[in-house]
């Protein structure tokens, strides 16, 4: 677990993940986000995780096509489901 809070995180991850609010985000950075998330997402932190869920679902209505949108939604559903294996895991 990282002692650093997200927001001063300067990884090339956490950068993609930040790229959701900023007006000119690219469809590329979206891409380039879901390629690591779908073949990293075991060494992801739950920070990146929460992170990515809760940004791609605010961004999900504001979506400029459907590209856009289906790469939102492709990235919340991947953080939301690795979120829930990572609670079901932790249960004793």
């Amino acid at each position: 677990m990282t002692f650093m809070p997200f927001m001063f995180d300067r990884s090339a991850t956490a950068q993609l993940i930040k790229a959701f609010d900023s007006p000119d985000r690219q469809p590329a950075q979206l891409e380039q986000l879901r390629k690591i998330m779908t073949a990293d997402i075991y060494n992801l932190p739950y920070g990146y995780l929460d992170q990515a869920r809760r940004r791609a679902a605010l961004m999900l209505p504001l979506a400029q096509d459907e590209k856009e949108k289906d790469l939102l939604n492709d990235i919340y559903m991947t953080a939301f489901r690795r979120i829930q294996r990572i609670h079901m895991e932790s249960r004793p």
